[in-house]
């Protein structure tokens, strides 16, 4: 798809955007598509086309995975040029393609990746396969949590081997590694790209005619005294918090032996366009719960909940440049392809109107 609508300058998961309107979700119009590439996943939710492109800093391609009803991968940093994309984050940008089914976005993955090494699926075989983290269970909505619990049984059913664990440390590290991190290079590399490409403001002059306010407020606030992120704060969660977190991760795959983990990829279905702050929604045991959990990697579509798509997520575990685990077991088995290379990967149903004409990704012969 050539142009989508998107939440402003890629900030948040609504995809509310003050400036062109709220991007819809093809499954009830007057909810969100999930951010900040919604407009992406509500075109491929739609059958507009069967691939289109996302960016994801912090889950703007796998919220609207989720919410749509798609699957979204976000691929290692660097395994994508980012090349003509407008930077918030080096450390965490990436593109990343949404599409009807994993096979799908595996095709697509071997069109764009170039040389990098390709993924490939697995039937679920013998010894700890994947594992519920327990933390990411907690405080669900209702119909996501019956949606996970489905899920979960489905994939045991069809050879999986779950191993309840949990990951003990990575909330905090990763509160305290994440917004230090993308805050801090957000104004070094916005106002670097201005420059570069020879558009005549800056930064500040760039936050002050933004139109979304939850943007507006957030890129006003980092360039004050008060809000911005202090240099010292950014190199600590940037080489000490950080690579920490990268060591808990490490660590739960080690210890549990599994490939991947899998949780709801956001605790609440779509919220209505304007209820709650961006990325807010609800309020459960007395807290603000977020719309998304922050670590995770792909996204497959579950069963509706009601009639509003959800999405599970897979955290696939680290794999050495030449492809073998580092248990010294077998090639890595890609979380997300259990059905395996070729078998056609359940798609998702489409929304219930009369839209344009089904189109699909076929592998040539």
């Amino acid at each position: 798809m050539g142009k989508l609508n998107m939440h402003e300058l890629a900030f948040g998961i609504t995809s509310n955007n003050g400036a062109f309107g709220p991007a819809r979700n093809p499954y009830d119009p007057a909810r969100i598509p999930g951010g900040s590439s919604g407009g992406s996943g509500a075109a491929v939710a739609a059958r507009m086309a069967p691939v289109a492109m996302g960016t994801d800093t912090g889950g703007s391609v796998r919220v609207p995975a989720a919410l749509c009803g798609v699957a979204g991968f976000r691929p290692t940093t660097g395994r994508y040029s980012q090349a003509g994309i407008v930077p918030i984050s080096s450390t965490r940008d990436t593109a990343g393609p949404l599409a009807r089914s994993v096979e799908d976005l595996a095709l697509f993955d071997g069109v764009i990746a170039r040389g990098a090494r390709r993924f490939a699926g697995h039937a679920p075989q013998g010894g700890p396969d994947r594992c519920p983290a327990r933390a990411f269970y907690e405080n669900l909505h209702p119909e996501t949590s019956h949606v996970a619990e489905a899920a979960l049984t489905a994939l045991g059913e069809a050879g999986a081997v779950l191993v309840e664990a949990d990951m003990p440390d990575v909330p905090k590290l990763d509160g305290a590694a994440g917004f230090p991190v993308a805050l801090f290079e957000t104004v070094v590399e916005l106002n670097r790209y201005l420059s570069e490409s020879g558009l005549p403001l800056d930064l500040a002059s760039l936050a002050a005619a933004v139109a979304s306010p939850d943007v507006a407020g957030l890129l006003q606030g980092v360039l004050t005294p008060e809000g911005a992120i202090p240099e010292p704060v950014y190199r600590e969660a940037l080489t000490q918090t950080r690579p920490a977190l990268q060591a808990a991760y490490a660590g739960y795959f080690a210890t549990n032996d599994v490939v991947a983990a899998i949780f709801p990829t956001t605790p609440l279905p779509a919220s209505l366009i304007g209820e709650g702050r961006n990325g807010r929604a609800e309020r459960r045991t007395g807290a603000d719960l977020p719309h998304l959990h922050p670590q995770y990697r792909s996204v497959q579509p579950c069963r509706h909940s009601r009639r509003h798509p959800a999405g599970r997520a897979l955290l696939r575990r680290s794999a050495d440049r030449h492809g073998a685990r580092r248990s010294g077991r077998e090639r890595p088995r890609l979380a997300g392809l259990e059905r395996g290379r070729g078998s056609g990967a359940a798609r998702h149903p489409g929304p219930a109107f009369r839209g344009t004409p089904e189109l699909t990704i076929r592998r040539q012969s």
